[in-house]
């Protein structure tokens, strides 16, 4: 009877063992379970931000298809706000930089067609979109390299502003004006003297009378 009464209480301890261990073991598995469902939460909201972000910097863009039909595709806007920023930031110190140095028109012709070729490949304009920025560009050029066209387009008018803002002379400067030159003065004061120029002049002579 005692043998068989200390077998029940093993057997008993045993089954104990093993359900308090089972029950450790669930325990266990659902905490993986949580952590590795958590982590793929965080991955699915990871990856649907990013295809927000993708969606709010695409643009459309107008496409002729083979069979002569015009559709929109959409492609990621490859110029963001950065980058327009260090693009404009080119363009200030481009103009600063020719203008200190009075480039002739050639200069800044040959400047802006860098600009446009480097705002070309930050935008990635297709073959409609280079189509329009490089005619833009060379109807601008042209009108500001040929004298005539320069002066009906641009010189004339802001030369009629500057009338209208510039007082009218008076006639005691008139008669300044047409009285002579201001010689080598005038180079003096231009801030850039031709000192051989003025070595150039003879010397006086003096003449008795």
């Amino acid at each position: 009877m005692s043998t068989s009464a200390g077998g029940t209480s093993s057997a008993s301890r045993n089954a104990s063992c093993t359900s308090s261990t089972d029950g450790a073991t669930g325990a266990l598995t659902a905490a993986d379970r949580k952590a590795i469902f958590d982590t793929a939460g965080d991955a699915a909201t990871l990856r649907g931000l990013e295809t927000a972000r993708q969606s709010l910097e695409r643009e459309w863009e107008p496409v002729l298809s083979p069979s002569g039909l015009v559709r929109q595709e959409s492609r990621l806007n490859p110029f963001p706000e950065d980058t327009m920023i260090g693009f404009i930031l080119t363009c200030i110190a481009a103009f600063f930089v020719l203008a200190y140095v009075q480039a002739p028109i050639l200069a800044w012709t040959a400047a802006g067609a860098l600009l446009a070729w480097y705002l070309s490949a930050l935008a990635g304009l297709g073959a409609a979109g280079n189509t329009v920025l490089w005619a833009a560009f060379g109807a601008f050029a042209l009108v500001l390299n040929v004298p005539v066209l320069r002066r009906l387009a641009f010189s004339n008018r802001v030369l009629a502003v500057y009338r209208k803002i510039l007082p009218d002379m008076s006639q005691t400067e008139k008669e300044a004006i047409d009285a002579g030159t201001v010689w080598w003065d005038g180079d003096l004061f231009s801030g850039k003297p031709d000192w051989d120029k003025l070595l150039a002049v003879p010397a006086g002579v003096v003449i008795a009378h």
